[in-house]
């Protein structure tokens, strides 16, 4: 009677290991894909709202300016008021470790109520060869990865009001913006952020 018990005891221990070895194989192969799955799609989040924020910040000086800064550096270097938030008055791309933004242009369909299409001020930050390099007209998208323009102090390699900027990536993303689901192809601007706070006001007014 004891010698059963002792190798009933012993075949049930053997199928608990067994089945904790299959468990732990599952949980193997399983778990750093969701896992890296999570992070790509929190990275893509974060990656959302840096650009948010610099739709926010465009908006911000075109009301102060009225008109669309040229080059991302204007941002970056205003200081009464500051833009963009930090030290720095820029933000790094989760996506790519950098700074290294895509300016999204302004179309003339797109110019501010008063606006000339392409007009830029006098304002600090803009040199007169800056000025005379706006490409006013260029389709928000594509956008092509080229080369940085020397004059222009931003990725694009073009000189011209800017109204977003999308990560300077390629390749499917985890998450879809606007309908799109290819970094090249995101797209948030001051228009989104106005068609955004709109929606807001108007969901604030149906309550």
């Amino acid at each position: 009677m004891c010698r059963t018990r002792t190798s009933e005891s012993g075949f049930t221990l053997a199928g608990l290991i067994v089945i904790m070895t299959i468990i732990g194989v599952v949980i193997a192969y399983t778990v750093p894909a969701q896992w890296s799955l999570a992070v790509a799609r929190d990275r893509d989040q974060q990656t959302i709202f840096a650009m948010k924020q610099y739709a926010r910040a465009l908006r911000a000086f075109q009301e102060k300016n009225k008109a669309q800064p040229v080059c991302l550096d204007q941002l970056k270097e205003a200081r009464t008021p500051r833009f963009m938030r930090g030290t720095t008055g820029q933000l790094i791309d989760p996506l790519t470790g950098k700074v290294d933004w895509v300016p999204i242009p302004m179309t003339n369909q797109q110019a501010q109520p008063g606006q000339q299409p392409g007009a830029v001020p006098n304002v600090p930050g803009v040199t007169p060869n800056q000025r005379t390099q706006i490409v006013p007209t260029m389709p928000a998208t594509p956008f092509p990865n080229q080369a940085a323009n020397p004059t222009s102090g931003q990725p694009g390699g073009f000189v011209g009001p800017i109204m977003g900027v999308r990560p300077n990536k390629t390749g499917k993303s985890y998450v879809i913006l606007n309908g799109q689901e290819d970094y090249e192809q995101w797209s948030y601007t001051t228009v989104d952020l106005e068609n955004e706070i709109a929606s807001h006001r108007n969901s604030i007014m149906v309550k």
